[in-house]
């Protein structure tokens, strides 16, 4: 029936469009249609509201972009997972994307059988992050207390001690999550391992979006602040900082700690790197 059916809205000036959506999806899933982004502010406030989002970028009066801010900063919508469909593919539109609240960013035109992959992944992954809200919220309390006791240098000494007596590459990456997550702050890590990224964050699972802009950042970029996002790109070690605080002194301090953190584990990453290679 269509009620326990999972539900797309898809918000699309382009009949076209739309319709492709609806020839390709109406058999599994409740579809729903917008031909504007304020349409889409309306229609996604309604019980039953839609599970994923496929929202174009180029609309007339409201841009996609600006349409997904308005949906994350609202209560009731915030949940939503937004997947942008667009002919743009630069990095810049993606950071754009990213930094509007969007999942995932898929390029015109589509092929049927990869937007069926990425709606379905969004779906899964709302599902396992209602699950890990609990396990979240103990984790930052715990972080709460130690950056009480340690000072906020203390967090950087600890993770260079301890990575020390890191012996594989997944460790590594979950010692740095668990570094930045004494200030407070959720992130994600890639360590670049022989051209095999290893991702690791404080919230499961990791927006498709959000690895792929790890990947494409460009080696000359080492430190990026967007909102409250900041971006640090140190060798082989790339983070996303998702909550940088509002204070700028205390921003300041913070990103200095994360960039001798970040140099910390690009050292240590480089030597993992060699061991393994030796063994080899």
């Amino acid at each position: 029936m269509e009620d326990s059916m999972k539900r797309i809205l898809i918000v699309d000036d382009s009949p076209g469009d739309i319709h492709f959506v609806m020839e390709h999806f109406s058999d599994d899933y409740a579809v729903m249609a917008a031909t504007s982004g304020e349409k889409a502010l309306k229609i996604a406030e309604k019980d039953p509201k839609p599970d994923v989002i496929l929202m174009d970028v180029e609309m007339p009066e409201m841009s996609g972009y600006e349409s997904c801010r308005q949906l994350k900063s609202n209560d009731l919508t915030k949940d939503i997972g937004i997947i942008f469909v667009t002919a743009h593919d630069s990095i810049e539109e993606k950071l754009a994307g990213y930094d509007a609240g969007g999942s995932d960013y898929l390029i015109k035109p589509v092929q049927p059988t990869e937007l069926l992959q990425k709606v379905k992944l969004v779906i899964d992954n709302k599902v396992e992050r209602e699950v890990s809200v609990q396990e979240k919220s103990s984790m930052m309390e715990t972080a709460m207390s130690a950056i009480s006791s340690l000072g906020e240098l203390g967090a950087v000494i600890e993770f260079l001690r301890n990575s020390f007596t890191v012996d594989n590459f997944d460790e590594l990456g979950q010692l740095v999550i668990n570094a930045v997550a004494q200030y407070g702050l959720e992130s994600t890590v890639k360590l670049s391992v022989s051209n095999m990224p290893i991702f690791a964050s404080s919230v499961s699972p990791i927006p498709p979006l959000e690895q792929e802009i790890l990947t494409r950042l460009n080696a000359d970029t080492h430190i990026l602040e967007r909102g409250y996002r900041l971006i640090l790109n140190f060798g082989d070690v790339s983070l996303i900082i998702k909550n940088m605080p509002e204070d700028e002194e205390k921003r300041g301090r913070l990103r200095d700690h994360l960039a001798t953190l970040m140099e910390g584990a690009d050292a240590r990453l480089k030597i993992l790197t060699l061991q393994v290679e030796l063994k080899d």
